[in-house]
Parts: C-alpha cells; sequence; structure tokens
C-alpha cells in the first residue's frame, strides 16, 4: 500500500478487500445452491420419467399378456371394449412421456418407435378381432398367422433401448440422494474455506494497516517527548498521509517554538536587569547575565543560592513576609524595594516584580537597578529641604520687611515706592505660595501628606471657601453664587476647603468682568459632588483630561499662575478616594466638579 495514500483510503481498503471477497463466496455458494437446485429439479424430472416408464412397460406387458402371450391357439379372453381401454391407457403412458421427454430427443426417438410399434401392434390385433367376427371357424389360423406377424413388433415396443432408458432414469432416482449430498457437503465446505478465508484475509489486511499506523503513530510520540527532553527529534515521516501532515505540523511548530525560545533567551540574556527563578523554597534556579554587570558575579555562582543569602540583612524579614504572602494572594504578582549584596560588593538598592505560578511552583522576578533612582530621590530630598529652608526662610523675612515698610514703620514711602513696595510684595508672596504648592505636592507623592478623615458639613466647606473671595471678586466685577447642600462628606475640611478655595480662585481669575461664578453641591447615592461653574471663555476639549497635570495651563491664558494649582486638587481628592474632572464648552464657561464618599448614617450616629 503506497505511503502516500490517505488514512481514509486505507480504511476503506480494509473495508473493501474482504467485502469483495464476500460478495465473490457469496456468488460461488450461489452457483453451488443453483446446482443444487438444479440436481434437485432433474431428480423430480427422473423420478417422473422412471415412474411413468415403469407404468407403460407395466401396461404394455399387461396388453401383451392379455393379447399376444402363449394364448393364440385359445379363445380371446378380452373384450372390446377392454382392449380399447388398455390401449387408450397405453397411448396416455406414451402422451405424458412424450412431454416429459421433449428436452431429451435420443430419448424421445426411442419412445417414438415403441409408441409406432405399438400402434401397429394394435392395428394387426384389431385386424384379427374384424377377422374373428367374420369368420370364427379361421380364428385358430388367423390367432397364429398374427402371432407371426406380432412378434418382431413386440421387440421392438419393449426394446432393449426403451428398457435402458427407464433403467438410466431408474438410476438417475438411485443416486441424485447422493449428488446431493455431494452437494450439500461442497457448499458447506465452501462456507467454511471462505470465512476462514475472509477472516485471515481480514487479519492481514487490519494487521498490516494498524502497525503501519501505530508505527508512524509511535514516530510522532516519540518526536514528542524527544521535544519535551529537549533533544534532537527523528527526521520528518514520508508520504502523504495524514500522519505524516501532523509529523510535518509537529516540526513546523516545534521550529517556530525555538525561534521564540531562542529570541526569548537573547531577550533575557541581554536585559539589563536581572530575571531570576525562585523555587518554593526560596532558592534561584535560574538567572541571566545581568548578575555580572550588578553584583560582579557569574550565574553560575547564584544558582540554588537561598534569596536570603542575597538580600541586606535589614531587609531579609521584610522579603520573606512579601514572598510567603506573594503564593497566598489571588492576583500572585506585586513589588518591592530591596537592597541587595553579593559578598564584598557595595549595597545595590532594587526594586522587584515578582510573579508566583502555581503550575509551575516558581516565583519569576524582574530586579531593576534603583540606585540612580535613589541618588536622585535624595537629591531631590536635598533641594526641597533646601527650598523650604534656605529660600522660604529668607522670602518670609522679606515679606514682613516689605509689610513693614508698607505700614509706615520704617517711615513714609514716597507715591512711587509704595507701588514698588506693593508690587515687590506681590511677587514674594506669589513665590512663597508656589513653594509652599511645591511642597505639598512632593508630600502627596512620598505619602507624608496627613489627611484626617472625619464627617465635614459641605455648606460649611462651601461657605469658608467662598466668603474669603468674595471682596477680591467684587473687585473683579464678578458675582459668586454658592447653594447650601444639606449633605454630610467624609473628608478632611481643611483640604476640602483648600480644593474649593483654588477652583473658586481660577473660575473668578477666568471669569470676564459681570460674570457670574455659581458653587453648588449635591448628593448623589454615596457621594457627594461639588460643582464650581464660570462663564469665562472654556477650555478646549483635548486638554481636559491633562488641566490636571503640574505646570499644565490652558494655552493663551492671560492670567499666569503656578500651574500646581489644580494638580493640587486632584492630590487631594485621591487621598479621599474620590474623583475630580473638568466639563467646558469653548464661548460659554466650564465647569470644575469632584466627588467624596458622603457620611453613612452610622457614622453621623457616632459622631454624635
Amino acid at each position: 500500500m503506497p505511503r502516500g495514500l490517505k488514512l481514509a483510503p486505507q480504511l476503506l481498503t480494509l473495508v473493501t478487500i474482504p467485502m469483495i471477497f464476500q460478495l465473490g463466496l457469496l456468488a460461488w455458494l450461489g452457483n453451488l445452491q443453483k446446482d443444487a437446485e438444479t440436481e434437485a429439479e432433474l431428480a423430480i424430472h427422473a423420478t417422473f420419467i422412471s415412474r411413468a416408464m415403469q407404468k407403460l412397460q407395466k401396461d404394455l406387458t399387461a396388453f401383451a399378456a392379455e393379447n399376444v402371450g402363449e394364448k393364440p391357439l385359445r379363445k380371446h379372453r378380452v373384450s372390446l371394449f377392454e382392449f380399447q381401454e388398455q390401449y387408450d391407457t397405453i397411448n396416455r403412458d406414451y402422451v405424458e412421456l412424450d412431454k416429459l421427454l421433449a428436452d431429451k430427443p435420443n430419448h424421445l426417438n426411442v419412445l417414438h418407435q415403441s409408441e409406432i410399434a405399438t400402434k401397429q401392434a394394435v392395428e394387426l390385433i384389431r385386424q384379427a378381432r374384424e377377422s374373428f367376427e367374420r369368420a370364427p371357424e379361421e380364428e385358430v389360423k388367423v390367432r397364429r398367422r398374427i402371432f407371426e406377424k406380432l412378434r418382431p413388433f413386440v421387440a421392438q415396443i419393449l426394446s432393449d433401448n426403451l428398457i435402458d432408458v427407464g433403467r438410466q432414469f431408474d438410476d438417475m432416482v438411485v443416486h441424485e440422494p447422493e449428488k446431493q449430498a455431494m452437494l450439500r457437503k461442497q457448499t458447506h465446505d465452501a462456507l467454511i474455506a471462505g470465512l476462514a478465508l475472509n477472516f485471515i484475509l481480514s487479519a492481514v489486511l487490519a494487521l498490516f494497516i494498524i502497525v503501519r499506523v501505530t508505527g508512524r503513530l509511535k514516530r510522532v510520540n516519540e518526536n514528542a517527548y524527544l521535544f519535551a527532553a529537549g533533544k534532537p527529534m527523528a527526521p520528518e515521516l514520508g508520504g502523504g498521509d495524514e500522519l505524516a501532515e501532523l509529523d510535518k505540523s509537529f516540526h513546523s511548530l516545534v521550529s517556530a517554538l525555538e525561534q521564540v525560545i531562542h529570541r526569548e533567551r537573547v531577550v533575557v540574556e541581554n536585559a539589563h536587569d536581572i530575571i531570576l527563578t525562585m523555587n518554593e523554597q526560596g532558592r534561584i534556579s535560574t538567572i541571566n547575565k545581568a548578575c555580572k554587570t550588578m553584583l560582579d558575579c557569574e550565574p553560575e555562582d547564584l544558582i540554588g543560592v537561598y534569596l536570603v543569602e542575597l538580600v541586606d540583612a535589614s531587609d531579609v524579614a521584610r522579603a520573606q513576609d512579601f514572598f510567603n504572602d506573594l503564593q497566598k494572594t489571588p492576583t500572585s504578582e506585586g513589588t518591592i524595594q530591596l537592597k541587595i549584596k553579593w559578598k564584598n560588593n557595595a549595597e545595590l538598592h532594587t526594586l522587584w516584580s515578582a510573579k508566583f505560578d502555581k503550575k509551575e511552583a516558581s516565583t519569576f522576578c524582574v530586579i531593576h537597578d534603583i540606585n540612580e533612582r535613589m541618588q536622585a530621590e535624595q537629591l531631590r530630598q536635598e533641594i526641597l529641604a533646601m527650598v523650604s529652608h534656605d529660600l522660604r526662610s529668607p522670602l518670609s523675612t522679606i515679606q514682613n520687611c516689605l509689610e513693614m515698610l508698607e505700614d509706615g514703620m520704617l517711615g513714609t514711602l514716597t507715591e512711587r515706592g509704595a507701588k514698588l513696595t506693593s508690587a515687590t510684595q506681590l511677587s514674594c508672596q506669589r513665590m512663597l505660595t508656589l513653594i509652599n504648592d511645591l511642597l505639598d505636592i512632593e508630600k502627596i507623592k512620598s505619602g507624608m501628606m496627613p489627611c484626617n478623615i472625619e464627617d465635614v458639613d459641605i455648606t460649611e466647606v462651601l461657605k469658608s471657601a467662598v466668603e474669603p473671595m468674595q471682596e477680591w471678586a467684587k473687585e473683579r466685577g464678578v458675582k459668586v453664587e454658592y447653594i447650601p447642600c444639606d449633605a454630610t462628606a467624609r473628608g478632611d475640611a481643611g483640604k476640602l476647603i483648600r480644593v474649593v478655595s483654588n477652583l473658586l480662585g481660577n473660575a473668578v481669575k477666568f471669569s470676564p468682568s459681570g460674570g457670574t461664578v455659581r458653587v453648588s453641591a449635591i448628593k448623589q447615592g454615596n457621594n457627594v459632588e461639588v460643582s464650581v461653574a464660570d462663564e469665562g471663555k472654556g477650555i478646549p476639549h483635548e486638554m481636559l483630561d491633562s488641566i490636571f497635570d503640574r505646570f499644565k495651563q490652558v494655552a493663551g491664558a492671560s492670567i499666569g499662575g503656578s500651574g500646581l494649582g489644580l494638580a493640587i486638587c486632584k492630590s487631594f481628592i485621591d487621598l479621599h478616594g474620590g474623583k475630580i474632572w473638568a466639563e467646558s464648552v469653548i464661548g460659554k464657561g466650564s465647569t470644575f466638579k469632584f466627588v467624596v464618599p458622603a457620611a453613612t448614617p452610622v457614622s453621623s450616629a457616632k459622631e454624635l
């Protein structure tokens, strides 16, 4: 069977060949059955002929005994009626045999000769009877003469050929059971032999296909095991059947996987960060070559090393708690900052991104060197300390001196001096505000900004923010309205007042003279929503999300600022677990909104 043949044609061959053999066997058995039926029909036909022949011989013998036998000198004892009846019986025998021997010309010829002789003999006997009637005294002479004439016809009537025909059919009747038994035996033997050959043929074909298919399947299975073991696979199977295509696809898949693995290995090996895996006991299983740069050691030196040997002693307990919790958390991933040190090398600040894989029972870690970031953070802290001490303190002193000058405590200033003093004081105040805002941003970023959460009356928050702004708003020709709200929020009152003040200050600042700023609040479900709406120029749609970033201002704004007010608002609202956003229509104004959690009845009851 060719290798290129598909499995379906092979299985079809396995079914078709035995089926064809079975059809041949059935045809053979049918032929034997037909022969048996033919023999049975011949036997029945021979039986009828044998019986008819025996009857004819019997009737002829009786007729001869009554009319031609050893009685030529005696008076005739058969009446004319009996004579005619005997002849009619013999004639019927001939007619029946004539039908039965219609398909046997030789036998039929013998029968016709006997029949002709019989007719001639009967005619002679009839003539004799008529002579007896005319001349009874001549009966003895007539009988002798007729007897002499009948002798040749008697020999023809019951000729040896006719007797042989009867014997042939008698023999057929006698031997027919033997033929039937022989045909039955042939049918039985053919059936047994055919079934045996069909079974053997089916078994051989099935065995051939099974051995061939299982052998090829074994090759595919072996290739799978070899690939899993990391060993070279056997060559591809030849042929064009499904198994060859499967093996070819498997080889292609393995080749693609090897390419992916190779690319991943190249990426891992050339990564600047350390990438390692640890087992559940905390021992390093694999590690890339980045350890040479970060720890000045070969990967082989760290294989099998426990985590506690790599982490600085001050962080060991924290690292163990982190990785133990990592195996229990649903997400099985997290980050942690750890100091690591190997042998006599310098201490290294690192950020670990770890993920525990339950299926592999391993923890995968990426270790990023954050030494430079830590140094930058330290430098930033030093700059903040400088700003808070070395800049804010002198600025506060300058501002106090300017206030003294403005109040006339150091003498009377000229009109020009008073204007310069006022302008300088304003610039100094803006510098102090910028410094304070920067410090607040850094405190929030570093998590050092306190947030005292308590039940807060929103109406009091709005009132505290609006009233100080009323005078300044009047000077700018802007009307400020606020709508009291019977709602209580959970938050830090001071920080919420500062958020509303910043939003209100921006609204007044960017509103045209004669405009109105509306401040309102409403309770929505489990939150309290506060909004500040102005009638300014509006904010472009593409800036609505970025407006809360640090130092971000609307392009083309003529009124300057530090650019930190909205960033501080967002940071304060984030501390409350709330949300802040802006809505605006160019030419019609903007609305800033924020939501904070509302106080629950239980919380209110506790406060009371």
